[in-house]
């Protein structure tokens, strides 16, 4: 009798308290394996085969660009760090692009979306400019003296591309740019 009455407390918890993992997540992307508190060490460099592995620490899809657009993933690059201004955490997914012109730009996915209050701490002012799409949405265009910033957010993540490049550089970049999943 002892023996059911274990195996029956066991279920309840595996069933109650663990869920029983048909919750309706139908629709919705579904969270990445590792918490965002759970990266080994404050920032991680990944060779550049590793895009999935960056997906891992990351809550949501990663923003990158189409392969074959001129542009060459050269660098995977994650981070957590605390912005002028903010006192909380944010984590950043940073994929570095070159094209044949020399020309490089960061292409980044962060969370939490909070992390847009600290843009003009950084002298990030929003241009006048405001035709811009990136990954298929309207974006907003930013500048700070040459660099030129462009972002969109969904919900808690902003997608971002960052760099000291002229303006058709930073629309060829955003033309390519696609959120993988």
């Amino acid at each position: 009798m002892l023996v059911l009455l274990l195996v029956c407390a066991a279920l309840l918890y595996l069933v109650v308290i663990m869920g029983d993992g048909s919750g309706g997540g139908e629709g919705v992307p579904a969270a990445t394996a590792a918490p965002l508190a759970a990266m080994p060490q404050p920032r991680l460099s990944l060779s550049v085969e590793a895009l999935g592995q960056a997906s891992y620490y990351f809550n949501a899809p990663l923003m990158t660009l189409e392969d074959g657009c001129g542009w060459r993933l050269e660098g995977v690059y994650i981070s957590d760090f605390t912005p002028e201004g903010m006192d909380s955490t944010v984590r950043e997914v940073r994929l570095r692009y070159t094209n044949e012109a020399g020309a490089a730009v960061d292409v980044s996915s962060l969370t939490p979306s909070r992390y847009l209050r600290a843009l003009p701490e950084r002298g990030f002012l929003t241009a006048t400019d405001q035709s811009w799409e990136l990954a298929g949405r309207r974006a907003v265009l930013m500048q700070s003296g040459g660099t030129l910033h462009l972002h969109i957010q969904n919900g808690e993540t902003v997608y971002q591309i960052e760099g000291a490049v002229d303006v058709a550089a930073l629309r060829s970049a955003a033309e390519a740019a696609t959120v993988w999943e």
